[in-house]
């Protein structure tokens, strides 16, 4: 599996869950409870969501590495949001 918002085996931070692969055991349970749809099987990743992989399991690192990593992704595709307050 390859997780996006995993909710198995996971801890709270930030609002949402996380997990690690290593902690994953690919019994497919998380996939029907993640509200948004975003747990996958591996093999069912495009190309497109790779950077997000990344940065889902840059959490492990730090936030540093998180950063870092968004704010190449958004530089590079010129995604341009609003700042949070």
């Amino acid at each position: 599996m390859s997780m996006s918002a995993p909710w198995i085996a996971s801890t709270k931070r930030d609002g949402s869950s996380s997990s690690t692969p290593e902690e994953c055991i690919d019994c497919g349970a998380c996939e029907p409870e993640c509200p948004v749809e975003a747990i996958f099987p591996e093999d069912a990743l495009t190309r497109q969501v790779e950077p997000f992989v990344r940065i889902n399991a840059a959490y492990g690192e730090g936030m540093d590495v998180v950063n870092t990593l968004t704010d190449d992704y958004a530089t590079a595709h010129n995604v341009q949001n609003e700042p949070l307050e």
